[in-house]
């Protein structure tokens, strides 16, 4: 419940008669009620009775008549008492609207969920998380609830005070690990299954991937040993090449930097200027180039994102303004794919066009796509993407294996990691992992412990 707090409705000119409800957000929590809201009509500022107002719910709330309106006349003083609004179980963002004659107001309505959390992973192993009701899964196991850090065993002791965290998955020395920064601006480093790390760096740092943070221009390794200042820019998500955490830089003064965890840091043999993506690559006015200059593309108009890292080689998809595909690997021959001109590069050597999926060597396709995965999963040591056709039948393919008919039904959209998820219940190609109500799940490839890996919440009935 929340206390009704008067706010004075906004004035108007004379004459004019005008809605507003008392509060702006209204608060909830799943499964409970809201009281004490109401909504004023005031004309020329003067409270006016007598005048029909109608106000109506979204977002699967309803009043506690079970309607999702209510139509009532004001009193003298103008206003409108609202039943008790009844908060459904997922919770979550709503709108009022009050109407009366021409004139409109609206309030918010914000409500925690009633979610309970699961992890899923293959094959067949399902997980209750020991997580609070209404916590938003991350990844790789971790949940937040408000403020507070969870792994899905359940254990909270990392930090209650949770203002910020690292983005995406980093399995690191084979564990997970996130970064946070607290409302306090301390930094941590927390590994499911290990000890609490208290990163050397400032307080106040905002926590990148791979253990790395960013204060003011300077790039600290959680260590504090790896260090650079004037820092203009960074490559994104967790590149993790040859067993050793990465991060590209560039500097104010356009120079880049390769920095890699208890290693010397790199000087990038690129242009002054480039832009660092991932895998150590680098881009500048449509040229590609690796950090030891020694693969390069010119006229660049598109690449592959994130990290791609097959058969323990870093690797980059591009095309070129004359509408050829290449494949770039770290050390090793550049690759022509054998794909349209005018294809759009994907991740883990796919290309689409038209609708049209291809591998790089050419010998995988699939006509009529409508959705894929996003992202690189690399299940069993084979990259894999998940599609779904026109004709709304979902399927796997996997790099020099037979194309799998995926066992969900038609119209389900591709996640990551070989899940599907149609209407609210989650897939996995096999069908012998499936989930319903699911509310939200983790984004991207997690691949914890050998197995494929999924976290999500379900609405809980009230």
């Amino acid at each position: 419940m929340i206390a009704a707090a008067s706010i004075a409705p906004m004035a108007s000119a004379s004459g004019v008669t005008a809605l507003a409800f008392n509060q702006s957000t209204y608060n909830g929590t799943a499964c409970g009620t809201i009281t004490g809201a109401y909504v004023t009509v005031t004309e020329g500022g003067v409270p006016k009775a007598g005048e029909s107002v109608t106000v109506s719910l979204s977002g699967g709330y309803t009043f506690s008549g079970g309607s999702t309106t209510n139509t009532e006349v004001s009193g003298p003083d103008g206003r409108v008492n609202l039943p008790a609004i009844v908060v459904p179980a997922a919770g979550g963002p709503a709108t009022l609207t009050g109407t009366s004659g021409s004139e409109t107001a609206t309030a918010a309505i914000s409500a925690t969920s009633n979610s309970a959390a699961y992890v899923y992973r293959t094959p067949g192993q399902t997980s209750t998380a020991s997580v609070p009701a209404g916590s938003i899964p991350l990844n790789a196991g971790w949940f937040l609830y408000g403020t507070t850090l969870y792994d899905w065993q359940g254990n909270h002791n990392y930090s209650s005070d949770v203002l910020s965290y690292s983005p995406g998955w980093v399995y690191t020395n084979g564990t997970n690990h996130i970064a946070v920064t607290t409302s306090t601006g301390q930094n941590y480093i927390f590994r499911q299954g290990g000890a609490t790390i208290t990163p050397a760096v400032p307080n106040g740092s905002t926590p990148l991937n791979s253990g790395y943070f960013l204060k003011n221009g300077t790039l600290y390794h959680w260590e504090g040993n790896q260090i650079a200042t004037n820092v203009a820019a960074t490559s994104t998500g967790w590149t993790y090449t040859n067993g050793v955490d990465q991060i590209a830089a560039r500097l104010s003064d356009g120079k880049s930097y390769i920095y890699r965890y208890g290693q010397s840091t790199i000087t990038a043999s690129v242009p002054d200027g480039s832009t660092p993506l991932d895998a150590g690559y680098f881009l500048k006015n449509g040229t590609l180039y690796h950090w030891e200059g020694n693969q390069t593309a010119t006229n660049v108009t598109a690449t592959s994102t994130g990290w791609t890292y097959t058969n323990g080689v870093d690797q980059i998809a591009v095309r070129l303004n004359n509408e050829k595909s290449y494949i770039y690997r770290y050390g090793q021959s550049t690759i022509t794919a054998s794909v349209p001109d005018g294809s759009t590069p994907l991740d883990a050597g796919y290309f689409l066009k038209n609708g049209t999926l291809y591998h790089w060597e050419g010998n995988q396709t699939a006509t009529n796509v409508t959705a894929t995965s996003t992202g690189w999963t690399y299940t069993n040591g084979v990259d894999q993407i998940a599609v779904r056709l026109n004709n709304e039948k979902s399927y796997i393919y996997r790099y020099g294996q037979s194309t799998i008919t995926a066992s969900v039904p038609d119209g389900s959209t591709p996640l990551n990691a070989g899940y599907f998820l149609k209407n609210g219940t989650l897939y996995h190609w096999e069908g012998n992992q499936t989930a319903t109500n699911v509310g939200a799940t983790s984004t991207g490839w997690t691949y914890t412990d050998g197995s494929d890996q999924i976290d999500l919440t379900k609405p809980q009935s009230c």
